[in-house]
């Protein structure tokens, strides 16, 4: 008798999951919370769908469907939707956040994946190129180049290779100097900084800095 009174409850449990609103009644979703930063993404078609929720059974929704809807914007890296009975949605979204622009047509991020550009160009982000390295070691690179740039307080804008020759832009100047010798060069030029400035009138056009020469560099 037992056996049959925990097998008529496991049942009457079972049928209760899958016909929520036949037994305790309708739950109609009425809140939807969203959470996440759209620097990039599209907030309003994200608004869009998850307004179209509403009035729905909060037990009926698929959730797998509404997250690979929303996560079809490339810049939504991913969605989590949580049910909040009984009637309410959270919609946790992270957005793709790019790290620095790929031959101009990949935005790639901290972890090594891309979406393409696909006419939306990112504002004041790192340009890197190359004709034959791939992204990971030019980023290395960059991080090298970069490192001896900050004791004399420049920052990288962009960087490109093109066999062996760097072009490294910053704000204020535009180096040239073979792949080979970029160490030395630019820690040359590090070294020498302070004194090239006094060197310079104050003018607000970027330089030319070429450091191919096997003495010196000259400046343009």
């Amino acid at each position: 008798m037992r056996i049959i009174l925990i097998f008529l409850a496991l049942l009457i449990l079972l049928l209760g999951t899958y016909n929520y609103p036949v037994f305790f009644g309708s739950n109609p979703v009425k809140h939807i919370y969203k959470e996440g930063t759209f620097d990039h993404s599209n907030e309003s078609r994200v608004d869009t769908i998850l307004k179209t929720y509403i009035s729905h059974e909060i037990y009926e929704i698929n959730l797998r469907e509404l997250k690979n809807l929303l996560e079809e914007d490339p810049w939504i890296k991913n969605a989590q939707i949580i049910l909040s009975p009984p009637d309410m949605i959270n919609a946790r979204i992270s957005e793709f956040e790019p790290l620095f622009l790929w031959n101009n047509s990949l935005y790639i991020d901290d972890t090594g994946s891309s979406i393409p550009v696909n006419n939306y160009y990112v504002k004041d982000i790192l340009k890197i190129s190359s004709t034959k390295d791939d992204q990971i070691s030019m980023y290395n690179l960059y991080l090298s180049i970069q490192e001896i740039f900050t004791s004399i307080d420049i920052t990288i804008i962009e960087l490109s290779k093109d066999d062996e020759m760097l072009i490294i832009l910053t704000s204020g100047y535009r180096f040239f100097v073979r792949y080979s010798d970029y160490d030395l060069k630019l820690k040359e030029f590090t070294s020498v900084y302070d004194q090239f400035l006094l060197t310079q009138k104050s003018r607000k056009i970027r330089k030319n800095i070429d450091l191919r020469y096997p003495t010196g560099f000259a400046v343009q």
